[in-house]
């Protein structure tokens, strides 16, 4: 008997729609042959005939891939409604500035480490985010070679292993293609940027006598940068303090929309200078850059917490000079597979993968931030001479100033990120003579993830925060012993090779290298059926190296340090799955399967842990069945949560709760506690006292490894109802209910949180918080500690709907239409041991309570068009978010529409044209969604269109 379809890469199809298409497969392979093809769907080890599985999959097939119009694959994923952003060239400038071009996809918003990403049933190499957290990157996989995405919801870690918490993604590529295919596709933003391109040539043969196939492929995919700057109001939207308001309960909201604002001091271009005006009680501010004082604003118009209200009478400096709304990205992908038959039972296949991603992320120019008045007499530069129009504004106030410096003239900060991934597979696999398949696996991969930073300043020669240049000693330059530097005048160009770093970055390689070995077969009959049994065993060695170049070591020169470190682990882990048909043919039970899987992992730093599967489908009758699973899975601690070196950083917007401000904004009962321990911190009167961190905008962190560190642990339930009705033609709902609780959850303890803890804790000298702040004698902030621990708790529960119908409409061609559907029913959260779990189901824009996707297809003769709609409910701002506090604290519900017209021109040929986003509709006009971020578009409409040639 000839094995023709592995059980590695062949996936489910989704059970609403592939059911009566796999059944016509099956009839048409019967009278082709005698023989009967066993598959393996995603979700199982064991190669069975039907496509029956307990747990519930959505299968994306390749013709809706290309339908969404997407060459990333990350931002189709994002769209679906089992998903929320997880990190994408929409988001790398939240995400940090490294981590320009990463894509991954994020599964029922646990985060994109609990989401397990596979390609043809197997884990892949992974790439990192900046810091060494590996993740999977969605980027390196062309869309052309996806021949559909398998998603499977609820603990897999029984069947793939640790990470699969939230779920599996699992891509199918395409295999056994024989001909040539050229295709590529140009689109652009209506606004003229974020243009995006791409060209794809594959081919494949087939050889000695059809046994051996071979294909080869070449891909190349470019996105130019998108500006915020081109779309008014894209990520400058923001909350400003409401100055009617002077209280919660007054009838006025704390916060209202801000737009047209401007930032009083930052994004400076050119200098800054404000002077104290006496008969009006206020600070007036001006452009001295030119040959005059030209007026900007003054103090009275700033409107809290950091904005100018633009006017004709007030002009702030633009928000949003250097924010994108996607990122550039670039990417070459080379691809070989080689399948071969060696005998009728015995098969061979490998493939070659090597993918370069390269990317760049610009932020505005880094800046010296400064809210106090200084005196021009503090600074002993006699050799810089300032212009007449700055000394007659000194003079009005005896030689005192404020300024805040803008370092344009060193360009915008700047990171170029470059990442490849080369990896091998082979995969032998076979049938014995009783009937069993068997396969043993191996591969090997590596990455690279290389960044350098531009446009630095060196911060022992220009302290942050500070005003003059030092030299090596630490004296202030006067032109002799250094290049001087005066806030008032522009900054020289020898000054700006003085305080500039040489570019810097990181290197950080993550390997990884697997063996396995799995069968499968009927182990005995029962009276209903066959006791299907599949084994196996893996052994995997993951291994990440990190180094820096010797400038991020420093924290004297460039405020923040990273330190080499590497750190390798080897996973052995022995599986198991049975599958057996317990009863049949009786009344309401066609067919009653049972399952139940087991997993022992050992790591070599985390121990040994089980995880385990049961699992159950009942065909109740013909078309109606029902489906479920019980999971207990885990997360094991990565390598960079146990083993990263001890490094200093800066993090911004902090407040120190001692600071005055933050003291009279404290809740009556908190208040007295916080006063007694800041002045136990060395604070004489913390009531008047103003706290550097606020005058800094943040505060020095020390973050590291921790070894201690034990597995996440997560019980899911799954229960779900498939419907086929035999009346209806075509017609599938199924309704899935999944209900997912992770504990033990690896969190860290929060800069912030640790801060505001401490400061109300009933004993400073044992709290656990306060032992991770270090204060000085006077009690200045130093440092703060952020620790990973086990201490957080996650909670998901929600409702999964879907309706597929395809209606022949004969000689006017036939039209089919899909609904996805998910309705949140919970969704909590509990970061730290001493908090209460709280309830985010409709809060935030990843916690919609609805999100739902309508896609329909008409095709008629040589044409088709694809229409598509997205959906999700308006959501609340935050946890707090009432009309007290927000003047707009709900969001409008999100809707966007793509269409896709496709046409057939010769037998060789298609084209397609395509619009995302048909009517424009973007959301700027509210500050939690003008940026854009989850399912609010930014882009705004967007233009595509395509050929493919195949001969």
């Amino acid at each position: 008997m000839r094995f023709k379809n592995s059980p590695i890469t062949l996936a489910l199809i989704s059970a609403l729609t592939a059911i009566p298409t796999y059944a016509e497969e099956v009839k048409g392979q019967s009278e082709a042959n005698d023989t009967i093809d066993r598959i393996q769907v995603t979700g199982s080890r064991i190669a069975r005939i039907n496509t029956h599985t307990p747990s519930p999959v959505i299968s994306v097939d390749a013709e809706a891939v290309k339908a969404s119009g997407y060459l990333n694959i990350n931002e189709l994923l994002t769209e679906l409604p089992q998903f929320v952003f997880g990190v994408g060239t929409a988001s790398s400038n939240q995400d940090g500035f490294s981590n320009a071009g990463l894509n991954a996809a994020n599964l029922r918003n646990l985060g994109t480490e609990r989401t397990l990403t596979l390609i043809n049933g197997r884990r892949v190499v992974q790439s990192t985010y900046d810091t060494g957290e590996m993740v999977t990157d969605t980027s390196y996989i062309p869309t052309e070679l996806i021949d559909r995405i398998d998603i499977l919801t609820g603990g897999a870690a029984s069947t793939y292993g640790a990470d699969a918490v939230a779920g599996v993604v699992n891509y199918v590529m395409k295999k056994n293609y024989e001909g040539t295919k050229i295709s590529g596709q140009y689109g652009g933003s209506a606004v003229g940027d974020g243009e995006e391109s791409t060209f794809t040539i594959t081919t494949g043969h087939n050889f000695d006598d059809q046994r051996g196939n071979v294909v080869f492929s070449l891909d190349y995919y470019n996105q130019e940068r998108a500006k915020d700057s081109n779309r008014p109001g894209s990520g400058t939207t923001r909350w400003i303090n409401n100055p009617l308001s002077t209280g919660t309960g007054d009838g006025h909201s704390n916060k209202i929309v801000g737009t047209n604002l401007g930032w009083p001091d930052y994004n400076v271009v050119g200098q800054l200078m404000g002077v104290w005006d006496a008969d009006n009680d206020r600070t007036n501010y001006y452009d001295i850059s030119g040959d005059e004082a030209l007026y900007m604003y003054n103090s009275n118009d700033k409107v809290g917490p950091f904005y100018i209200q633009n006017s004709d009478s007030a002009q702030g400096y633009e928000l949003d000079t250097f924010a994108m709304t996607r990122n550039p990205f670039e990417r070459h992908t080379a691809y070989l597979l080689f399948n071969y038959e060696l005998d009728d039972n015995t098969s061979l296949t490998t493939d070659f993968r090597y993918t370069k991603v390269e990317s760049n992320l610009l932020s505005s120019p880094e800046f010296n931030y400064g809210q106090r008045f200084i005196n021009i007499n503090d600074f002993a530069q006699s050799n810089l001479v300032l212009p007449s129009h700055v000394q007659n504004l000194l003079a009005q106030d005896d030689g005192y100033f404020q300024t805040s410096v803008g370092l344009y003239e060193l360009g915008p900060r700047k990171a170029a990120v470059e990442r490849d991934l080369f990896a091998f597979s082979a995969t032998l696999e076979g049938e014995f003579e009783n009937g069993w398949v068997w396969d043993a696996y191996a591969s090997s991969g590596v990455t690279h993830n290389d960044s350098l930073f531009f446009n630095r300043t060196d911060k022992r020669r220009l302290p942050r925060n500070g005003y003059q240049t030092l030299s090596a000693s630490g004296e202030i330059c006067n032109g002799n012993n250094c290049p001087a530097f005066n806030p008032l005048l522009p900054m020289s160009q020898e000054t700006i090779d003085y305080v500039r770093v040489a570019p810097y970055g990181s290197q950080i390689k993550s390997e990884q290298h697997t063996f396995a070995f799995t069968t499968s077969g009927d182990l005995l009959e029962l009276p209903y059926g066959a006791l299907a049994f599949a084994a196996g065993a893996e052994v995997r060695r993951e291994s990440l190296e990190l180094n820096t170049d010797e400038a991020w070591q420093n924290s004297k020169i460039t405020g923040s340090s990273r330190l080499p470190w590497d750190a390798g682990r080897t996973i052995k882990e022995l599986y198991f799955e049975l599958e057996a048909p317990v009863l049949g043919d009786t009344f309401l039970v066609e067919e009653l399967v049972l399952s139940a899987a087991g997993r022992v992992s050992d790591y070599t730093y985390s121990g040994k842990h089980n995880t385990w599967k049961l699992g159950a489908t009942w065909t109740i009758i013909d078309g109606l069945a029902m489906r479920s699973t019980l999971a207990h899975t885990v997360r094991a601690p990565q390598l960079v949560e146990q083993f990263r070196a001890a490094s200093l950083g800066w993090r911004a917007n902090i407040e120190d709760p001692c600071d005055k401000l933050q003291i009279a904004n404290a809740a009556n009962s908190d208040r007295a506690k916080t006063i007694s321990n800041c002045k136990a911190f060395g604070i004489t009167d913390p009531e008047s006292w103003d706290s550097p961190t606020a005058t800094d905008g943040g505060v020095n962190s020390i973050s590291g490894g921790n070894i201690a560190l034990q597995p996440e642990k997560a019980d899911t339930l799954t229960v779900g109802l498939v419907y086929t009705p035999n009346f209806i033609d075509n017609l599938s709902l199924t309704v899935d209910y999944f209900d997912i609780d992770l504990t033990n959850a690896m969190q860290s303890t929060g800069i912030q949180n640790s801060l505001d803890k401490c400061a109300t804790a009933d004993d400073i000298n044992s709290d656990i918080y306060c032992a991770l702040v270090n204060r000085n004698s006077t009690g200045q902030i130093d440092s703060v500690l952020n620790a990973v621990v086990n201490q957080a708790l996650r909670g998901r529960r929600a409702v999964d709907f879907e309706v597929s119908y395809l209606r022949n409409l004969e000689s006017y061609g036939e039209i089919d239409f899909s609904i996805y559907v998910t309705k949140l029913i919970h969704s909590t959260s509990r970061d730290s041991i001493d908090n209460d779990e709280e309830e985010f189901r409709g809060i935030g824009t990843f916690n919609s309570n609805l999100r739902g996707r309508l896609t329909m297809t008409y095709r008629y003769e040589d044409i088709s068009i694809n229409w598509i709609t997205n959906y999700a409910e308006g959501v609340q701002v935050d946890i707090d978010g009432t009309y007290d506090l927000y003047e707009k604290p709900f969001t409008e519900d999100a809707l966007k529409h793509d269409v896709r017209i496709a046409y057939k021109a010769t037998d060789n040929t298609n084209l397609y044209f395509g619009i995302r986003n048909v009517f424009d509709k973007t959301y700027y006009d509210h500050p939690t969604t003008a940026s854009g971020l989850g399912q609010y578009d930014s882009m705004g409409r967007f233009f595509y269109g395509g050929i493919s040639y195949e001969f």
